[in-house]
């Protein structure tokens, strides 16, 4: 099972896939990319979600994401 990554550090995890959790801070959609600021206790990311690379089915439940919702992103 893989561990969450701090915001803060994950600069350290350059070139690997690693999974953060954490809050929607703030959202916004422009056609087929979804920009998600997310935060936990360390600090603020910004995350991508592209249509293309999700599928229909996961991009439907990511328009669905609600400020100050919980999340886990892996990538």
């Amino acid at each position: 099972m893989q561990k969450y990554k701090s915001i803060a550090k994950i600069s350290e995890y350059l070139d690997q896939e690693v999974m953060i959790g954490g809050w929607v801070h703030n959202l916004r959609s422009s056609g087929k990319l979804m920009f998600l600021q997310v935060r936990d206790g360390s600090g603020f990311i910004q995350a991508i979600v592209s249509k293309n690379d999700v599928g229909e089915q996961l991009w439907e439940q990511a328009q669905t994401i609600a400020q100050e919702a919980s999340v886990v992103l892996t990538g």
